[in-house]
């Protein structure tokens, strides 16, 4: 079966973001951990494993701190990414609604501007 991973390696691998997660989940207490299970397909012997950003991004419109400090991080980064344009769409999109710290509010206007 051949696998296709959507999230790929390095800072934004599954593992990374999941255990970058888990540390700021910590940080900022967070008591209801998001369960950042990407979405799975398998077709004709193709299996393909979506960005994991989706569901950081669904945890981020549920006000979940760490998903927040996750977001940030990723606006941040002006890496490519598969799916990116929709990714770093969505992304501002579920922070604009998400009730952010006045440190996150900087960073982002510091990406934006």
């Amino acid at each position: 079966m051949t696998v296709i991973d959507y999230n790929g390696t390095g800072k934004w691998s599954r593992n990374a973001v999941k255990e970058r997660y888990a540390g700021h989940a910590r940080r900022f207490h967070v008591k209801a951990h998001a369960a950042l299970i990407p979405y799975e397909s398998e077709h004709e012997g193709t299996r393909r494993i979506y960005p994991i950003m989706d569901c950081v991004i669904e945890a981020i419109a549920a006000n979940d701190a760490a998903a927040v400090e996750i977001g940030v991080e990723f606006i941040e980064d002006d890496q490519k990414f598969p799916f990116g344009k929709i990714l770093k769409s969505n992304t501002p999109g579920a922070l604009r609604r998400a009730n952010l710290s006045p440190y996150h509010e900087e960073c982002i206007r510091h990406c934006v501007v």
